[in-house]
């Protein structure tokens, strides 16, 4: 794990520049999974949190901070990851702007389809909640 984090390091060494991406799964709403080079990484978009999609503790953790039913949660998460596919075509220039690695050693940063700001739009169009990160 550590070496992948070492090439991912590398590959975004010129910190905060759009490196362009392929764009290989959308797990959620707020993480894909990419191929960077020759590599393949899970990438967290920054900023923003989505509901979840499984019944996993973390969702039942939202339903019960947002006065949610288990399955209006899981419900809520598809919505937002089918959205985020929606927004992605096929002939897009995908990037990512690389703003360091979160606490579970997935790249965080923001997303691009062409020039359009993925996270901005997931936030402007309530799929997601502004959610700001501090390190553990």
């Amino acid at each position: 794990m550590k070496l992948k984090l070492i090439i991912l390091l590398l590959l975004f060494s010129s910190c905060f520049a759009k490196t362009k991406i392929e764009l290989l799964e959308i797990y959620d709403g707020d993480t894909i999974k990419a191929k960077i080079d020759k590599e393949i990484f899970s990438l967290r978009l920054k900023g923003l949190d989505c509901y979840e999609t499984s019944t996993i503790n973390r969702a039942y953790k939202q339903a019960y901070e947002d006065n949610l039913k288990i399955e209006e949660v899981i419900t809520k998460g598809n919505l937002a990851k089918e959205y985020l596919a929606s927004l992605y075509n096929k002939t897009s220039n995908v990037y990512f702007e690389f703003f360091g690695i979160d606490k579970h050693s997935r790249a965080l940063g923001v997303l691009y389809f062409d020039k359009m700001n993925i996270n901005k739009k997931l936030i402007e169009e309530n799929v997601c909640k502004k959610y700001n990160y501090y390190s553990d």
